[in-house]
């Protein structure tokens, strides 16, 4: 899996926890990303894919939660991960912590 930079555990403007994987991936390739990153994952299930000509949303379940991972190209350009309540703060650091375990290839300069 290639990202351009680690990936970030941060806290949005509104308190909730969000995870910012940087990805070299484009709008075209989301999906392929998407769910590579879904298969590296155990105990996710993809419940919902949608999106519009700029951004993807993919909603999922993980611990009991369901959280969403979001493609947009604007502002920043990338993917994050992230619940919809604050109530979803430990399902994303649950999250966090799997990822940690995940093997990255960066710095990927190159998009898929």
């Amino acid at each position: 899996m290639h990202l351009i930079n680690p990936p970030k555990l941060e806290t949005m403007k509104d308190g909730r926890k969000s995870i910012y994987l940087n990805a070299a991936c484009s709008w075209s390739s989301f999906e392929q990303f998407g769910d590579e990153l879904v298969s590296y994952v155990p105990d996710i299930t993809v419940t919902k894919k949608t999106g519009s000509v700029c951004e993807h949303w993919w909603f999922f379940t993980y611990a009991g939660k369901e959280l969403r991972m979001i493609y947009d190209e604007w502002p920043i350009e990338g993917v994050w991960l992230e619940g919809k309540s604050p109530n979803d703060d430990a399902a994303v650091s649950s999250l966090w912590e799997e990822i940690q375990k995940l093997e990255f290839k960066y710095p990927y300069n190159k998009r898929l």
